[in-house]
């Protein structure tokens, strides 16, 4: 493996999306599987979420929902209940 700006936790692919697509960084989120996921969405200033299994669309939708509302992120980037 090489060090690469690209490869998680380092921001570089998101930070690249985020140009290229004009992305308003206080209004997005990153649901990840891993702590890399959620460590690059950190160094990016996104909002990270980490994803544990279940019904990915009602996980979104709880992270749609913290987000909307502003509420920080739980210990160790758990999606927060509602």
């Amino acid at each position: 493996r090489q060090e690469c700006l690209c490869r998680k936790p380092q921001p570089g692919m998101l930070e690249q999306a985020i140009a290229e697509w004009e992305i308003d960084r206080e209004r997005s989120l990153l649901l990840g599987d891993r702590h890399t996921d959620l460590q690059a969405a950190q160094r990016a200033g996104i909002k990270g979420y980490l994803y544990q299994g279940g019904s990915l669309k009602q996980q979104l939708w709880q992270c749609l929902a913290a987000l909307e509302q502003n509420e920080p992120l739980g210990r160790g980037g758990e999606i927060p209940s509602l």
